[in-house]
């Protein structure tokens, strides 16, 4: 029996889930951002599950796709663009 997407991808992932609901709130110490960012890997991933190469490291995978999201929020936050919303919003 052929597995679909989504089920492939729930299995797959589901060894790692805890490692990066830990990984996103070491990297944000922020219950939301954490999970924004959480829920982001994962949407991340499901797009471009067709891109992973089955039996190959998972949890990197996902680690350096979770690393990559916070890296680019971070540089979107420090971008004077960003700051000048914050400042205006205040």
């Amino acid at each position: 029996k052929k597995r679909n997407k989504k089920d492939e991808f729930t299995t797959s992932i589901e060894p790692v889930m805890k490692l990066l609901r830990w990984y996103s709130y070491h990297s944000t110490h922020n219950h939301e951002d954490a999970q924004d960012l959480f829920q982001n890997t994962l949407l991340a991933a499901y797009k471009g599950w067709n891109k992973f190469k089955a039996g190959t490291n998972i949890k990197g995978w996902l680690m350096t796709i979770m690393k990559n999201l916070f890296i680019n929020d971070y540089r979107k936050s420090r971008s004077p663009k960003h700051r000048h919303e914050i400042i205006s919003i205040s």
